[in-house]
């Protein structure tokens, strides 16, 4: 999920010079020798890290890539080759030489792991902390000192601003986490997690917890089947050595007690309650997650030593409502309008059928139990849900209607998004990961959400897993929408799945989509939502009694409810980005970000100074981000000097040329400086 990263010396403009590269012409001016020397080695240091960096063991190559290798026709030495700083750092030198014209480059290039947000994730409705001044939370890291995390997301999707002061809760836990000892900065509260996965280009918590648990191995890795009680040593993998990386699962609780003592590596999932009494080793990950209304960290009394992060995924819904799902066809590719009349379906389903053919908006399951629901729109030999969602037999149509063409499957309004996970198999090719982070690397050009192509007799698998009904989008019947596209403001809507195929963005519920290929229109839509029904239905008073009470009992503070995390003294929390990226890795989440630390450049050709070079600009002005101007060398009425970076192009449209001027002489320029 990383960005992948490659900073050139410096991108030069030879215009307004005419010259030709053949093989017969080598006899070019020196400056031009020069600029194609840059050139040249631009693509050759692209060559040296391509065989450097060893994608296998995530790290560079130990031995040096080649010797001499040819380049746009010209050679190229690769003189040094070398690692430094812990093996982080690959330094390489290079000799160009074009006609009379010669360069050697000395390059550094570092490897870093992606960005975990910090030493404390907590991504809980409500939360609280008590933490004693001398237990330490550290969140140094080299690219700068990060925060603990509290993710507000479902905080607002459970309406919790009707009975609590959001900026009172979180500023109580920054005051708590703050007087542990360490360099933290201040508590961050991010209203989304989409916004978290923006700024540290992370995986989300359920991406995280749902790939460890689908990349169990047993033949290495540990399952608790219930809550644990450790009274002994145990050793999961090594605290240190990241190449012994383990997913330790626990199904309930996780209690180690005064005699316990619990080392290892890699991934810590407890499904339940955390109370360390003995002693914790941990490095990378600890996960604690629950669906119950409170859910315990209890770290006062034990020694506790993580060194990665913790992170909290605490789901704890408020009483009543149920799944929905409604189907939408249109192989018309109109979808207009975008309701119908009410007609005659599928025996037991509303169905709602509009004027336009083929379209057909159908009600298919109601009221499904239990709260956390896998919908199957597409199984091998079984597809045990085709009646709800007409998924297979729509592709047939599709292939029958549009013969030869590809579609391809993309998720809408995945801000409410219930912390699903998906997995897609088309053809060859298998997606799986967490709604909220669409598609990766794999995704199609301009939209995160979508998938490749393919064609729909290659559809397989396609499997939606909602973990949080809350996620979903929510409303209640006798509710006015929130959606602009609610065609009738200030009244309410009656029935919610009615009121969904009334809008053109469903009122944001999650939609899995089939969109044709070749025009972009979706020839089926089911959206996904939370539904809590109005007054008349049975349910309707009992979810309404329950959820009045729910939200008076957290008000008044006699309710049981939200994370709360104890640290006592012996309690270090030590951000490691190496640590969490051990998981990271082994999980297959994420790329190397390659960082330009810095180049020299010097001229071999003739005697003249050396230059000087950094990384090249990016992101604004000429500095490159090292606090310096970025400088380049240019040949000014016979005269060598440097000039910045951002003035090059008015030297070069008043005649200077780049690089050294020759020994003797020099050509006559027009006199017209403007420095």
């Amino acid at each position: 999920m990383a960005r992948f990263v490659l900073l050139i010396i410096a991108a030069v403009s030879i215009g307004g010079i005419a010259f030709s590269l053949g093989s017969g012409d080598r006899a070019h001016t020196q400056s031009q020798q020069r600029a194609i020397v840059r050139e040249t080695l631009d693509d050759a240091v692209a060559m040296v890290l391509d065989r450097a960096i060893d994608g296998g063991e995530r790290g560079w190559s130990r031995t040096s890539p080649f010797r001499d290798f040819d380049v746009n026709g010209y050679e190229v030495t690769l003189e040094d080759y070398r690692l430094e700083d812990g093996d982080q750092v690959a330094a390489f030198t290079l000799v160009a030489q074009v006609g009379g014209a010669m360069v050697r480059q000395t390059s550094r290039y570092r490897l870093e792991d992606p960005n975990w947000p910090g030493p404390l994730w907590v991504d809980a409705p409500v939360a609280i902390a008590e933490v004693d001044p001398r237990a330490k939370i550290d969140g140094k890291d080299p690219s700068g000192t990060r925060a603990p995390i509290f993710d507000a997301t479902r905080f607002g999707a459970y309406r919790l601003d009707r009975v609590l002061d959001l900026n009172q809760m979180s500023g109580a836990l920054g005051d708590s986490l703050a007087r542990a000892r360490g360099t933290l900065a201040p508590l961050e509260v991010h209203g989304s997690t989409a916004s978290i996965l923006d700024r540290y280009d992370s995986p989300s918590p359920t991406e995280v917890v749902g790939k460890a648990l689908s990349e169990f191995d047993p033949s290495r890795d540990v399952r608790f089947a219930s809550s644990t009680r450790i009274t002994d040593e145990r050793e999961f993998g090594s605290f240190r050595e990241r190449s012994d990386t383990r997913i330790v699962h626990v199904r309930g609780d996780l209690t180690i007690a005064a005699s316990g003592e619990v080392t290892g590596g890699g991934i810590l999932v407890v499904e339940g309650d955390l109370h360390v009494e003995g002693k914790l080793r941990w490095g990378g990950l600890v996960v604690v997650r629950s669906q119950e209304q409170a859910l315990e960290i209890d770290l006062e009394s034990g020694d506790v030593q993580i060194r990665g992060g913790l992170l909290v995924d605490h789901e704890a819904p408020p009483p009543g409502g149920h799944t929905d799902l409604t189907v939408l066809r249109d192989l018309s590719g109109r979808w207009s309008p975008l309701y119908g009349q009410y007609g005659r379906g599928t025996p037991g389903y509303a169905t709602f059928r509009a004027n336009y053919p083929f379209y057909d908006h159908q009600h298919r399951f109601d009221h499904v139990e239990p709260e956390v629901r896998t919908f199957y729109f597409a199984e091998r030999g079984r597809d045990r849900h085709e009646d709800h969602t007409w998924l297979r037999r729509t592709l047939g149509d599709i292939q029958a209607t549009y013969p030869g063409e590809e579609v391809y499957v993309r998720f809408r309004n995945p801000h409410n998004h219930g912390a699903a996970l998906f997995h897609l198999v088309a053809g060859d090719s298998t997606y799986s990961g967490a709604v909220v982070s669409g598609f990766g690397g794999h995704a199609r050009p301009g939209d995160r959400w979508a998938s490749p192509s393919f064609a729909p007799s290659e559809l397989d698998t396609l499997i939606v897993d909602v973990q949080s009904l809350r996620m979903l989008t929510h409303l209640t019947d006798r509710e006015e929408p929130e959606s602009p596209y609610w065609p009738w403001p200030g009244s309410t809507c009656t029935n919610r799945p009615l009121c969904v195929g009334y809008m053109d963005d469903r009122d944001g519920a999650l939609a899995v989509q089939v969109v044709r290929s070749l025009t972009d229109q979706p020839l089926y839509e089911a959206t996904i939502y939370w539904h809590t029904h109005a007054e008349g239905y049975p349910e309707n008073d009992a979810e309404q009694a329950a959820d009045a009470a729910w939200r008076a009992a957290i008000q008044s503070g006699t309710a049981d409810y939200g994370t709360s995390l104890r640290a006592g003294p012996m309690t270090r929390l030590l951000f490691e980005n190496a640590q969490v990226a051990r998981v990271l890795n082994r999980l297959g989440f994420n790329q190397l970000e390659l960082l330009h630390v810095g180049s020299f450049v010097e001229d071999v050709s003739s005697p003249s100074p050396t230059i000087p070079s950094g990384p090249s600009p990016s992101g604004g002005g000429d500095d490159g981000g090292t606090g310096g101007p970025q400088i380049v060398t240019v040949c000014h009425k016979g005269k060598t000097k440097t000039v910045s970076l951002s003035s090059l192009a008015s030297h070069l449209g008043h005649g200077d040329s780049v690089g050294f001027c020759p020994r003797v002489g020099g050509d006559e320029e027009d006199d017209d400086d403007d420095d």
